[in-house]
C-alpha cells in the first residue's frame, strides 16, 4: 500500500477501493494463526498482555544493569566452557574477567552486582573436569558463580 491517495478521491472511497483490490488479489485468503486458538488465552487476565509480547518480540532486556551484566558474564563464561582448547579458554575466560570489572566500575541504578573475578586457575580446573565429562556446565557454574 505504497500509492498515495488521489486528490480527488476521499479517504473512505480510496480504503474501500484498496480494501476491495487486495481481496480480489487473495491477501486474506490463508491468514496466519487462522485455525489455531490464539496464543495466551488459556491464561490468567494480564492487561500487560501487549507489553510481555512485545518485550519478548523485540528481545527487549528489561532488568536492572547489575541483573543483566551477570545474565551476560554466565552466558560469555558457558560459550568459554564449550570451547575444547586451553589457550582459547584462558582468553575467552579473560574476556569475561574484563567485562565482570567494567560492569563492577560503573555506577549503575538497581541491586548491586555481586559478580567478582573468576581465579583463572579454579576455572581452568572445573572446564578440565567439564572436559573429562565429570562435571556439568551447570554445576561448573555455580561453584564458579555462587
Amino acid at each position: 500500500m505504497t500509492e498515495r491517495k488521489p486528490r480527488d478521491e476521499s479517504w473512505e472511497a480510496w480504503a474501500n477501493r484498496k480494501l476491495e483490490e487486495a481481496l480480489e488479489a487473495g491477501a486474506f485468503d490463508h491468514p496466519e494463526g487462522q485455525g489455531e486458538p490464539l496464543p495466551g488465552i488459556e491464561g490468567p487476565y494480564d492487561p500487560l498482555w501487549w507489553v510481555r509480547r512485545k518485550i519478548e518480540e523485540e528481545g527487549l532486556n528489561v532488568l536492572p544493569p547489575s541483573l543483566s551484566a551477570r545474565r551476560e558474564a554466565e552466558r560469555a563464561l558457558e560459550a568459554a566452557f564449550r570451547l575444547a582448547d586451553e589457550r582459547q579458554f584462558l582468553a575467552a575466560l579473560d574476556a569475561v574477567n574484563a567485562f565482570i570489572r567494567r560492569a563492577n566500575a560503573v555506577s549503575v541504578w538497581g541491586p548491586p552486582t555481586t559478580l567478582r573475578p573468576l581465579e583463572p586457575s579454579r576455572a581452568l580446573a572445573l572446564w578440565r573436569e567439564t572436559l573429562r565429562g565429570g562435571l556439568a556446565w551447570p554445576e561448573a557454574r555455580d561453584r564458579l558463580m555462587p
